[in-house]
């Protein structure tokens, strides 16, 4: 049973054609209130009509719209029959989700970001709360900054670290680089002496990192982006 959950894990776009049927298979017939936290799958829930449904969105699902173009392009899906079935599926997927969003009575979004993508792809209105941030661990060091930029992102293509390991490639400057990804090989190869890759570390220490270090970069374009607010907090 573990090594099949372990598979699902390290390969959950097998399953992506069978997610939409596995939501609508929860039974919520006896409840009066539904939330669902999404940023996929779970706002396509099914309810009775008496039932409230509020949806806590991240995002409408990025590699369905605003960032479908770019998603096939990272994973190299071109017109070869894989691509050519793997768009079939994401348009499937696109259907399924503009009827599942209809299920939902109230959106709240995690950002105006946000709240503009559920406007377009959705056709509806949401209200906006922010993403909770914990920064009650997080205290500055009150030590002067040292000489050195900071990034803690996960290294995935769509966040853009690749960017910025271009640029200081070219200036020459320090940069620091917390977290772990699909990418961590290739930026690693691509990346001169001056930029440094530390992996994962615990929050205590990227906390500290962030009070030391001169300046977050932060490249990619986030449906929220709590590491801005954690690299404010210290």
């Amino acid at each position: 049973m573990q090594k099949n959950y372990d598979l699902f894990l390290k390969k959950q776009k097998l399953f992506l054609s069978s997610f939409p049927k596995a939501v609508e298979e929860f039974d919520l017939s006896e409840f009066d209130i539904v939330i669902s936290s999404t940023n996929s799958f779970a706002h396509g829930v099914i309810t009775k009509p008496k039932t409230f449904h509020l949806s806590y969105c991240f995002s409408p699902t990025r590699y369905l719209w605003d960032w479908h173009h770019e998603y096939l392009a990272e994973n190299n899906l071109g017109s070869g029959l894989f691509g050519l079935l793997t768009r079939k599926l994401l348009s499937n997927l696109r259907v399924w989700d503009l009827s599942a969003a209809k299920r939902t009575d109230q959106w709240i979004a995690i950002s105006n970001t946000v709240t503009e993508r559920i406007k377009k792809y959705y056709r509806a209105d949401a209200k906006v709360i922010y993403s909770p941030a914990n920064i009650e661990g997080i205290k500055p060091t009150g030590r002067k900054p040292e000489n050195f930029y900071i990034i803690v992102s996960r290294l995935s293509p769509y966040k853009k670290v690749g960017l910025a390991v271009d640029a200081f490639n070219k200036n020459g400057k320090k940069l620091v680089i917390v977290g772990e990804g699909s990418e961590f090989a290739k930026l690693k190869n691509l990346a001169k002496a001056n930029i440094q890759f530390l992996g994962y570390l615990s929050d205590q220490k990227v906390a500290s990192l962030m009070s030391e270090a001169k300046a977050l970069i932060f490249p990619g374009e986030e449906d929220f982006g709590l590491t801005p607010i954690e690299s404010m907090a210290a």
